[in-house]
Order: structure tokens, then sequence, then C-alpha cells
């Protein structure tokens, strides 16, 4: 089973949460956001792991969703430049 990171925890990222832990085919699941009350939030409703680290995310997880709107400067940062994308 592979280990499911977010980087990004708002609305789409939380609807995903909720659809892959119904489905049971993780074995761990850890969010991240900048903003402490939504991490709270997202931690109490799905009891999932939760960070403000994002290189945390990508250390633990084997598949990351980038659930952020897009900012131009986010993308030159090295992390990110390692990152493999996938379109669905």
């Amino acid at each position: 089973m592979a280990k499911i990171g977010f980087i990004g925890s708002g609305k789409m990222a939380e609807a995903l949460i909720k659809a892959i832990l119904k489905t049971n085919l993780t074995e761990s699941i850890i969010s991240s956001d900048k903003n402490k009350e939504r991490l709270d939030y997202i931690m109490e409703k799905t009891k999932i792991k939760v960070t403000r680290d994002n290189k945390e995310v990508v250390k633990r997880s084997d598949v990351v969703f980038l659930a952020v709107k897009p900012s131009p400067l986010q993308w030159k940062t090295k992390w990110y430049q390692r990152l493999h994308f996938f379109s669905i």
C-alpha cells in the first residue's frame, strides 16, 4: 500500500482525503498546510497526520498530491523540481 501525502489541506484536498480513507487503499496519509487552524480541522475530521512542513510530507510519502493554488515562485524551489508530475 502506498503512503499518500497532500501539500495543501483545502477543500479539494479534504474531499480527496475522505474518499481515499473510505477505500482503505493506503497505510497512511499526511497533509501539510500553512494555516494551523485548517490543519487542526483536517486532523479532527479525518484523524490523519498533519504538519506545517511540506518537506516532511514529501519524505513520508510515496505519492504526493499538490493541492495548492499555483504560484510562479514555488515552481523554482529545489524540492519541487525533484518531483515527478503526472497528468490525469
